[in-house]
């Protein structure tokens, strides 16, 4: 199974470097101690990312709410992080592992699922230890990506290798997590210590993903050529638009925090309003720009699709 008509042998060579570079999982089920729980009385992430930071709502919440807002959106980044890692990551590899022969493709990808799997594992305990009363036998409370967005990721995962796009994006997501991890060490110990650590482990994993995603890319991707090339550019176009729409996403962190203080029931269609415009152009620019995603800045000058992808979203949002 492979992108081209075979594995070239400058790839080989980088592919028998990676992995024999492989390491054990840093955000493993041992990064929790037993008993340990964040502070309820800390923000669990950096309250400048929050969608309604800086807006004239956000203001005129009391501290109390802006403190479950906060909670309840690092808790959204959490199942967040879930949700890619299962659809975007182990569900496409899982199929590339069962028909793949080279070995050292084999022992990267074999490495790549047990990372994922140690990452959920890590991610559902630390959203059950935050909030055991939110996720008592029930998971995505937070995120729910529409339709659209899951079924093109589901189609991805069932066919990576046609559709292996999802190789570029998630480098894409995989390189905001080391962003994110960059807030968390700007913010220092205005914000709990657990989740701090949590998502400093979580990058030094997705800092080797990176490079593996790349080496992913380039064996699936740059081999492909006419129609097939034009479908799976066309995929991952649509999946990138549909996931930073702006017009989902916001909704459910909000809901939670309006039931719990419910004098804010006649504000919910302001908050919503302002948190997503919050993260119209000017954020989307951020969050592609050079400084923010160096790695996914070089992989758009390599891969013509990937830059096509972009490009619409932030064509879309302005």
């Amino acid at each position: 199974m492979t992108g081209g008509g075979g594995v070239p042998a400058s790839l080989l060579e980088r592919i028998h470097v990676e992995a024999a570079r492989l390491k054990a999982s840093r955000l493993s089920p041992a990064a929790l101690a037993e008993g340990e729980r964040p502070d309820p009385y800390l923000p669990w992430i950096p309250d400048t990312l929050v969608p309604l930071w800086g807006t004239a709502s956000y203001t005129h919440l009391s501290d109390d709410q802006r403190l479950r807002y906060n909670h309840y959106y690092a808790l959204q980044m959490v199942e967040q992080f879930i949700w890619i890692e299962n659809a975007l990551a182990l569900q496409p590899m899982r199929v590339l592992l069962a028909g793949t022969r080279e070995p050292g493709l084999v022992r990267i990808i074999q490495s790549f699922v047990a990372d994922e799997k140690d990452h959920s594992t890590v991610l559902w305990e630390l959203a059950g230890r935050a909030r055991p009363d939110l996720y008592r036998g029930q998971h995505h409370v937070l995120f729910r990506p529409p339709a659209k967005v899951r079924a093109l990721a589901l189609l991805m995962g069932r066919l990576p290798v046609m559709l292996s796009g999802w190789t570029l994006f998630l480098n894409v997501l995989e390189e905001h997590t080391l962003a994110l991890n960059r807030e968390y060490k700007q913010a220092g110990n205005t914000v709990d210590s657990l989740f701090a650590r949590i998502h400093f482990l979580h990058a030094q994993d997705e800092a080797r993903h990176c490079n593996l995603d790349s080496l992913l890319g380039a064996w699936l991707v740059e081999g492909q050529t006419g129609w097939c090339q034009r479908l799976n550019a066309r995929a991952l176009e649509y999946l990138m638009v549909f996931y930073y729409d702006v017009d989902w996403g916001w909704a459910q962190s909000l809901k939670q925090l309006v039931k719990d203080f419910p004098e804010l029931r006649g504000r919910f269609p302001e908050l919503l309003r302002e948190a997503s415009l919050s993260r119209g152009p000017e954020y989307l620019e951020h969050l592609f720009d050079s400084k923010t995603v160096p790695i996914t800045t070089r992989n758009r000058s390599r891969h013509a699709m990937l830059d096509q992808a972009v490009g619409r979203v932030l064509r879309r949002a302005s």
